[in-house]
């Protein structure tokens, strides 16, 4: 059932703590802080819209509501990298819209950019500057990639990727995509799912390695010298680790967690 409830957690030496929690609008699913830590954007899927509070001592105090819509289904936000702008993927739309800095907080740019179908994940590489966007369409899956500049967001390409590509995380210094694949295996057993790493550059990706992964794979992590995979199994109820090599990615073991884990961040 969807809430309305976001949470503020402080980790100190390494422990948890929960400081704070508010109300945002209704299905937060994505979240984002600016890159000042003076600002926080809340993606409301059920509520079609964008919560936006000022940052305070730790503490988020409310400030207002962009509403793209009921039927638009926000699912992810992110700030671009060295900027106070943020991009926002709108599911049910098939587009991303921008989100701009202005003195009482942020508005939405007029003009919206069109992307694969049913896109629903995103990842913006602090290093290169690119936007990457998972279409989950399920007879053509794809992903995105696009580029902000100061006439707002631009589609550089578009390219084919496995069934259910939920998670996706570039590399530490932007130059590898890595895609995960769901594969219906959060449904059916028998299969598993795959993470599949891509070469970008400004016109085309390439292939580069590919890997079976568990059930449901969800969110994934770059160690920050790139060299280190983790992808969460969440059926699996676990973390798989992973070796990357310039064009090789080889499984190394699997860290049990005894719940099922469905999201991640780094701070690179």
């Amino acid at each position: 059932m969807p809430d309305t409830r976001v949470s503020v957690i402080s980790i100190e030496h390494g422990v948890p703590k929960l400081i704070q929690t508010v109300e945002a609008g209704l299905g937060p699913s994505g979240v984002a802080v600016s890159n000042d830590q003076k600002w926080a954007l809340v993606a409301n899927r059920v509520g079609g819209t964008v919560s936006v509070f000022k940052v305070v001592n730790k503490h988020l105090v409310d400030e207002k509501i962009i509403d793209f819509g009921k039927d638009s289904n926000p699912t992810t936000v992110e700030f671009l990298p060295n900027s106070q702008d943020a991009v926002v993927v709108l599911r049910k739309r098939n587009a991303l819209a921008l989100l701009v800095r202005e003195k009482d907080g942020y508005r939405a740019a007029p003009n919206m950019v069109s992307v694969w179908s049913s896109p629903n994940t995103m990842d913006i590489s602090h290093a290169s500057g690119l936007i990457a966007v998972a279409g989950m369409d399920k007879v053509a899956p794809g992903v995105s990639i696009l580029r902000a500049n100061p006439a707002g967001l631009h589609e550089l390409y578009r390219f084919p990727v496995a069934p259910g590509p939920e998670p996706l995380h570039f590399s530490p210094d932007g130059r590898i995509l890595a895609v995960g694949s769901v594969n219906d295996s959060n449904a059916h057993p028998e299969r598993k799912g795959s993470v599949s790493l891509y070469h970008l550059d400004e016109k085309s990706a390439t292939k580069i390695a590919e890997a079976p992964v568990g059930h449901w794979p969800q969110g994934i992590i770059f160690s920050p010298d790139g060299h280190t995979l983790i992808v969460q199994n969440n059926t699996d109820q676990s973390l798989g680790v992973y070796h990357v090599e310039p064009e090789a990615l080889t499984f190394e073991r699997d860290i049990p967690l005894g719940v099922g884990p469905s999201a991640s961040a780094s701070a690179w």
